[in-house]
């Protein structure tokens, strides 16, 4: 069974299921990347829509960036005329385009072309309600009036996908991101779990590790590992830190 395309949205590219028990094309190209982020996280990427309104200089770069990790589905919206300016922001447009194309024709087919595994469309004319309610993240990338913000904003939060709002003025940038009531961040900083020897365990769970550094911050939780206590006492697995 297949499904037509709307006649103002342009595709390049289909995504195939994800299946992480399966060898295939797409698991051997994402290997690293499953290896990185794990499996359940790549599988909810790959039904992933994704939705990127502006194609300037951050744009581009959150596009492409986007379309290497493999959603199922990137659409590039721009209708702006390619400008002179442009071509020091998008790295995909060029001279022959100013004037000429919009920034998502221009560059459209050169994104598209990094993934064959994610669906790369191109989308043109008003962005109304049910077309916004379609994706599961939407990115704004450049300055829109604040009531047109709040609309997407709106639809966004109603159909609890997500919405993220950064641009860049010159050596400043500015970033909004909202992932409903119910997003809960388990890894606030994204540095990776730190292993580290225990030199020496006093009562009170005072501990101190063979490093000049331990690295911990308030809050931090702590687990222990191949602990020998005596017969009467407690084996402490995890604690808080500070305790």
């Amino acid at each position: 069974m297949t499904t037509k395309t709307p006649m103002d949205v342009d595709t390049l590219g289909v995504s195939s299921a994800f299946d992480e028990n399966k060898a295939s094309a797409e698991m051997d190209r994402y290997s690293r990347q499953i290896a990185a982020l794990g499996a359940d996280t790549m599988k909810n990427l790959s039904s992933l829509s994704v939705l990127i309104i502006g194609l300037r200089g951050v744009g581009a770069e959150t596009a492409k960036n986007i379309i290497l990790t493999g959603p199922k589905s990137v659409t590039l919206y721009d209708d702006e005329k390619v400008k002179i300016a442009d071509l020091g922001s998008n790295f995909y447009l060029k001279e022959e385009h100013v004037g000429k194309v919009s920034r998502s024709e221009g560059c459209f087919k050169s994104l598209a072309e990094l993934n064959p595994l994610c669906d790369v469309k191109r989308k043109t004319g008003k962005l109304d309600d049910d077309f916004l309610k379609t994706f599961g993240v939407v990115v704004v990338t450049v300055f829109m009036p604040r009531t047109e913000l709040n609309r997407i904003n709106k639809i966004t939060r109603t159909n609890k996908a997500g919405f993220i709002f950064a641009v860049s003025c010159g050596v400043t940038a500015h970033m909004f991101t909202d992932f409903g009531d119910e997003h809960i961040v388990t890894d606030a900083d994204g540095e990776p779990s730190r292993a580290l020897v225990v030199d020496n365990f006093e009562d009170g769970l005072k501990i101190t590790v063979a490093a000049k550094r331990h690295g911990f911050d308030d809050g931090d939780l702590v687990e222990l590992e191949d602990l020998e206590c005596n017969e009467n006492e407690v084996k402490p697995d995890t604690f808080q830190y500070p305790n």
